[in-house]
């Protein structure tokens, strides 16, 4: 069988259960490790609640199947907010880990099938909903994890609201959750075709991921200077491709804008090949 094109992880089985239906996924690992279900482009993983287990997960799943940079990183499931109806489904523009204080900021380089939110991972669940923002127990593990395996722009987090301040997710049932889930599948197809329009114009615009990776992780760039900097970069990658683009002195940079000026400056320096 081919390594998946794409690698989907959720916490519960009752989350799993309607995405494998859906996408007539098969049980292929069934006495020890994770669960994992798979047909020729997908491989989904169950990885219990909790960060550490999505984490884990992740790793388990690309140990034993190998996941190429270019492959897309789901993690779908339910989330807590305290006024959003039960049923809204949205992207995680924005995740937090509220106990480790990090921040990560998903790229949306390709148009959302839903709606955006911030969305922050809890080590215990808030049943009194005092955070403002949507809430999850995995976000940050998953996407803290499965960065290190592809381009960040490839590694998104889809969520339905389970619970609310009106209708708590104490007790919530497996029957709730399976439903829930099935509702936001079409959703998932969406963002699982503009993300695979995505891989492909990432690879065959030849730019390694690990290269975007890198510096996307040391600063920050707005949705314009990311297709600014993939542009510059996959011109670097024609006029000097034997030539490393990481800029000189990296700390005088402090901001992205500041990278794309000393990028263009390097290139307008770079020997015209005749």
């Amino acid at each position: 069988m081919n390594e998946p094109l794409v690698c989907l992880v959720v916490a519960l089985p009752a989350e799993a259960k309607p995405v494998a239906s859906w996408f007539n996924l098969k049980r292929v690992q069934p006495e020890t490790g994770f669960p994992v279900y798979r047909n020729e482009h997908i491989a989904l993983v169950v990885s219990g609640v909790g960060k550490a287990n999505a984490a884990a997960a992740i790793a388990y799943l690309f140990a034993r199947f190998g996941c190429p940079r270019d492959r897309i990183w789901v993690n779908l499931g339910i989330a807590g907010h305290d006024t959003l109806p039960v049923g809204s489904v949205f992207l995680a523009h924005r995740i937090e880990d509220v106990a480790g204080g990090r921040r990560w900021f998903p790229p949306l380089a390709i148009h959302a099938p839903c709606d955006t939110r911030t969305l922050r991972t809890l080590d215990q669940p808030d049943f009194d909903y005092r955070h403002e923002e949507a809430m999850d127990m995995e976000a940050s593990g998953f996407y803290a994890t499965a960065i290190r395996f592809s381009s960040a722009e490839l590694v998104q987090c889809l969520k339905l609201v389970s619970d609310n301040a009106e209708q708590s997710g104490q007790g919530i049932r497996a029957d709730e959750v399976l439903a829930l889930i099935g509702s936001g599948l079409d959703v998932l197809d969406e963002l699982l075709e503009r993300l695979g329009w995505l891989a492909n114009q990432l690879h065959e615009a030849r730019i390694a991921p690990e290269l975007l990776e890198r510096y996307q992780e040391r600063w920050r760039f707005t949705e314009s200077q990311r297709h600014q900097l993939k542009e510059l970069l996959a011109r670097w990658n024609t006029l000097a491709p034997a030539d490393e683009p990481w800029p000189e002195r990296p700390n005088e940079l402090r901001d992205g804008k500041s990278v794309l000026r000393r990028i263009r400056q390097n290139l307008d320096a770079l020997p015209v090949v005749l």
